[in-house]
């Protein structure tokens, strides 16, 4: 009888970690899928830097043009003097402003007031 005691205390004993193994396992599986879910995150990012840098080349050349085209626009010394003198602008915003509106400086006076 004393062995038949000591094998159902074993059985008792196998039930009772038995659930602790099943919880070990479910938090293990947790562990590999939050792995998993980081893996394949750091994959989109990776994808993700990569079109955020070539929008930003993109936009770089954008603006490269834009002054290729800006700086080929002949302006008058004489036009910047008058819209800072007029305007109380920097000589720079005044230049800037000619340009991109031709050099035509009643234009850009009205641009600017408005």
């Amino acid at each position: 009888a004393a062995k038949e005691v000591d094998i159902d205390e074993d059985e008792a004993t196998a039930k009772k970690d038995q659930p602790k193994h099943d919880t070990s396992s479910a938090e293990l599986d947790k562990v590999t899928d939050f792995a998993e879910e980081k893996e394949m995150s750091s994959a989109g990012l990776a994808s993700a830097k990569t079109a955020l840098e070539a929008a930003k080349k993109q936009q770089q050349a954008v603006a490269e043009e834009k002054a290729r085209k800006l700086a080929a626009v002949v302006i008058d010394k004489s036009d910047v003097d008058l819209l800072v003198s007029e305007l109380d602008i920097p000589a720079a915003t005044a230049e800037l402003a000619l340009r991109e509106n031709g050099g035509d400086v009643v234009a850009t006076m009205r641009k600017l007031i408005h």
